[in-house]
């Protein structure tokens, strides 16, 4: 995750979110595939065909400007589907990589519903009201919530709802090919980076912006950690890794994390990972392991595609170095050969020709070796957006494309953009919500937009205690905040994270 979520997954070739107001949104961004369909129910409870598709956010171009006036990150290195030989997909502020080849492919091990047929006839209330069966297990899972500092207007640290979170990820920081340490999309614009690796700068600069966040959240007893990397890292990471530069990259984090700014620990989102990169990787996390023994670790790793080969075990042989490995499982939805429209982050469901879901991610993680309690879930807070004649989950594209995802689909932009109540439905299957729309909707011209809602929320933190599972991701939290909505009702999918997930 910070990265551009707009994330894609290659496959072989084969293979193939609660009333909103008319307001202002923030934040922004943004293709060929068979069809089989499904009876669902619309708001009304009236019967209408829904088709299939399934896959992961398409390569959309990038919106530089979005209505706040926040930029969008950086693009993720994004080769073209099959363009690789290894399994490297990746996320947060990029596209997704995928890798190629399906000689080893595990079977998916969703365990679904038999039908996906919606039985809400309208979108539920967020917050407790929307959780599903007993509180949380003790002790509750982690909910980690990425916040992309260079978005935060409006979400100004002031307003984070410090209740749903156990740690807050800021970033993102950078590596660079020479060993240090870019961390310019922390500072407010206008202020100098001191760029000197061997100066400390905590007592001969005014407070660092990142400073004020890592307070807030010890004051609200949430753990701080930076996030470093993200979409379009890879190369310098694998320069500072190396083992010419590690250790002075591994100084620099630790200083400028730990020493300088209060940090708890490091979430390493390496984008894309390679199998060539695991010995180096591996090697940095050791060395960090062994500079901040009492550092929080974590690493974001990419969902699994049913058609692809198996999750590689060498995540289970770096488990023991890592507090939390995450699941990027959202900007699943993709446009590739043989995928049909699919869900940004179903929970179930996932076949051939829409092949990701979080069940299957994590199953795939769990037959690698990954223990269940150091595993969680990735929610993301903003959705994927179809154009016509996509209407719907499971269709064939027909000429329709994914026209916008992260940031441009923020959990705000659809609420105050594309909403309408008439619209909404629920896909039982997957355990997630969308919009169907007849005409062309909004700023991106959507026909179909699959999201998150407080009841998929629900649903995801049950099936994170029925599997044992440690926990969850969010990427990223600013997108789901609503300004204009009353005191109370303006970050609903917080409201469920915290309710849900920590029965708060």
């Amino acid at each position: 995750m910070g990265r551009t979520s707009a994330c894609l997954l290659a496959c072989v070739a084969a293979c193939a979110g609660a009333c909103a107001r008319a307001t202002r949104g923030a934040d922004g961004r943004g293709g060929p595939v068979v069809a089989r369909s499904t009876a669902v129910r619309d708001a009304t409870g009236e019967g209408t065909a829904a088709t299939l598709r399934g896959g992961e956010s398409g390569a959309a171009a990038p919106a530089n400007e979005h209505p706040d006036g926040a930029a969008a990150g950086p693009e993720r290195d994004g080769d073209p589907a099959g363009a690789r030989g290894e399994a490297e997909l990746t996320v947060h502020d990029g596209e997704r990589l995928a890798p190629t080849g399906a000689d080893d492919a595990i079977p998916a091990a969703d365990e679904p519903p038999e039908a996906a047929t919606p039985d809400s006839p309208a979108p539920p209330d967020g917050g407790a009201a929307a959780c599903l069966g007993d509180p949380p297990s003790d002790p509750a899972p982690w909910v980690i919530g990425y916040y992309v500092r260079r978005r935060r207007s409006p979400y100004a640290p002031e307003k984070i709802q410090w209740r749903a979170l156990t740690h807050l990820a800021v970033g993102p920081a950078v590596p660079r090919a020479d060993g240090s340490l870019d961390t310019s999309s922390l500072q407010d614009e206008g202020e100098a980076e001191d760029t000197d690796p061997t100066r400390s700068t905590h007592s001969t600069h005014s407070p660092h912006p990142a400073d004020d966040l890592v307070v807030r959240a010890h004051a609200a007893g949430v753990g701080a950690l930076l996030f470093v990397g993200g979409g379009e890292t890879h190369d310098a990471w694998a320069a500072a890794a190396a083992d010419e530069l590690r250790a002075g990259f591994v100084a620099a984090l630790v200083r400028w994390a730990r020493d300088e700014h209060g940090f708890d620990g490091l979430d390493l989102d390496w984008e894309p990972m390679r199998q060539a990169d695991h010995d180096d990787f591996r090697s940095l996390a050791e060395d960090l392991r062994a500079a901040w023994p009492e550092a929080i670790l974590t690493v974001p790793v990419v969902h699994h595609n049913v058609n692809l080969v198996a999750i590689d075990p060498f995540w289970a042989k770096v488990a023991p170095l890592f507090d939390r490995i995450d699941i990027m499982s959202y900007g699943m939805a993709g446009e590739y050969p043989g995928w049909l429209s699919w869900h940004a982050s179903a929970l179930h469901g996932a076949v051939h020709d829409s092949p990701t879901s979080i069940a299957d991610s994590v199953e795939a993680y769990l037959a690698a070796g990954v223990p269940a309690a150091k595993l969680g879930i990735g929610i993301g807070f903003y959705g994927v957006c179809y154009t016509p004649p996509v209407a719907g989950p499971r269709e064939e594209l027909r000429g329709g494309r994914i026209a916008a995802a992260d940031v441009d689909m923020s959990y705000r932009n659809i609420m105050t953009r594309y909403f309408e109540s008439e619209a909404w439905r629920w896909d039982d299957e997957a355990k997630s919500p969308y919009l169907s729309f007849v005409e062309p909707k909004g700023p991106m011209g959507c026909g179909y937009i699959s999201y998150e809602d407080a009841r998929s929320i629900a649903e995801r933190a049950a099936y994170v205690k029925a599997k044992g599972l440690g926990g969850a991701i969010v990427w990223s939290i600013e997108q789901g905040y609503l300004p204009r909505e009353e005191e109370g009702a303006r970050d609903p999918l917080m409201d469920a994270l915290a309710a849900c997930f920590l029965g708060r």
